[in-house]
């Protein structure tokens, strides 16, 4: 780490150039794990100011975190000296260390409620997740008339992804503090995650009722479509369009009605608008001179894509819903995108087609997030086998023909330096789909030149029917002196 740029270098020794009949199975097993590899992604987040936040947490504690100062100090002088020590020990020390010196603080007054929840988030940061509940619940009940260590507790627990015991905890908290804002909003927030719209109800319109922004009317209206108040739903979200101009808000607009299948004509309107407004906007894309919201243009044309596809599969128009689903996919290769477009072959009889995009949304990114989006998708993908559905790691190993996702990204291209290379180039998609415009980004200046040949590579990027958008793409070329050269394309939101 230099200067806030985060460095990695790997190198591969090759020391043969042709592989043993014998060791084949092996070799190729090898190129499928490195061909994983290159999908891997580094998280990284900023942190506060105050000390402890540079514990190493695996979430973040926005301002709940600061809520820990608010909380007395100990009766004992010992203990509060303790732990200032412990806390200058942070910045020097490991994890590890930060919980032995938390430890003996609370040994030295069992009842320091802010301590017991500076060992708690030590102990998340050592990774030690069972003993930081412990130490958690500990703090709740030396002080259980005190609401921020159960909201901290509330918190973690959601980072946890323990929805059922988070909510449990959040309502214990709503008990001491029944009108604080932000356990309604977390309340509401994790019920409406786990869909349980009429319990998530009362919150999200006590949170509305004061906090008339877009976030929190639209929300509202999210909740009264899905605990079947229909019209009040559908009432507020279309309010929220009176005198709007941004296309996501038509898109998120219409993309709710579609989800609770109702006022499909309105939303098909909607979205419509949003598209055309999206696509008007990335006619105007320059290589020469590209800006942020030239990237954000495109990912947004895959939502908005999709939410028309979506739309039009509610209504029966089956060939215009796969038209703008295709399109989506191969540019987002989103899990939710896949599904969608599965569930449309298998409207149209194609079932084999429906089950390979139904596995290909298990092995996407997403399906690593323990959110409950795929468990719809793998219950479609039993009923259309009639097995029970693998997993994304267990679809990832049974992957024949390696990283599947990669390759629909990729195309094999002749040799065009000697040895190895390797290049970063924009690239500007038009209808046809043809490449328009090819832009040097940064890497080997041996394959500055290259843009011709990437002009005239047959990447597997497909548009509406009909569409006049402009994609802007951001790609990797790279050279082997063995393999030749490849070129991959990046997904817009990586």
């Amino acid at each position: 780490m230099n200067q806030n740029v985060l460095t990695v270098k790997r190198q591969l020794v090759v020391k043969m150039h042709e592989v043993p009949v014998a060791e084949l199975q092996d070799y190729r097993n090898f190129l499928k794990s490195l061909r994983q590899d290159l999908d891997q992604y580094v998280t990284t987040s900023s942190t506060e100011a105050k000390v402890a936040t540079a514990l190493p947490l695996p979430g973040t504690l926005p301002p709940l975190l600061d809520s820990i100062w608010t909380l007395p100090a100990s009766d004992s002088e010992n203990a509060n000296r303790l732990e200032s020590e412990a806390r200058v020990g942070i910045t020097t020390g490991t994890p590890e260390k930060a919980v032995t010196a938390f430890k003996r603080v609370v040994e030295a007054d069992p009842k320091f409620t802010r301590a017991w929840l500076e060992l708690a988030i030590a102990s998340m940061s050592s990774r030690q997740m069972d003993s930081a509940l412990g130490f958690f619940q500990k703090a709740i009940d030396v002080d259980p008339k005190q609401v921020v260590p159960k909201k901290i507790y509330a918190f973690v627990l959601g980072i946890l992804q323990k929805p059922d015991a988070a909510i449990d905890a959040w309502r214990e908290a709503e008990k001491l503090a029944p009108n604080d804002a932000e356990i309604k909003t977390e309340l509401g927030a994790l019920l409406m995650r786990q869909k349980r719209y009429a319990e998530a109800l009362p919150y999200v319109e006590a949170i509305a009722a004061t906090d008339k922004t877009y976030g929190a009317q639209n929300r509202l209206g999210l909740v009264y479509l899905h605990a079947g108040q229909i019209e009040k739903g559908a009432a507020i979200l279309g309010k929220l369009l009176e005198g709007e101009t941004r296309p996501f808000v038509w898109n998120d607009v219409a993309y709710e009605l579609a989800n609770a299948n109702t006022e499909l004509p309105k939303a098909l309107e909607y979205a419509k608008r949003a598209v055309e407004e999206q696509e008007k906007e990335s006619q105007h894309v320059d290589l020469s001179n590209l800006l942020p919201v030239n990237l954000a243009c495109t990912r947004k044309l895959a939502s908005f894509w999709d939410t028309l596809g979506w739309i039009h599969f509610r209504l029966g128009n089956l060939p215009q819903a796969e038209s703008y689903l295709n399109a989506t996919w191969l540019l987002s290769q989103s899990a939710v995108a896949a599904d969608h477009l599965a569930q449309v072959y298998a409207q149209q009889k194609k079932t084999a087609k429906a089950i390979h995009l139904y596995q290909l949304a298990l092995a996407t990114p997403e399906a690593h997030v323990p959110d409950g989006w795929g468990d719809e998708t793998r219950r479609r993908l039993a009923d259309l086998t009639g097995k029970k559905a693998p997993t994304a790691i267990e679809l990832l190993r049974a992957d024949p023909n390696g990283n599947e996702l990669s390759e629909l990204r990729s195309v094999k291209l002749k040799r065009l330096v000697a040895g190895s290379a390797e290049a970063d180039f924009f690239l500007l998609f038009g209808p046809g789909p043809k490449i328009e415009a090819v832009e040097f980004v940064s890497g080997s200046q041996k394959l500055r030149a290259a843009g011709q040949v990437l002009s005239t590579a047959n990447f597997q990027v497909a548009f509406p029917e009909g569409s006049s958008a402009r994609l802007l793409r951001r790609g990797i070329l790279m050279c082997s002196a063995i393999s030749g050269c490849e070129a991959v394309l990046f997904t817009p939101n990586s």
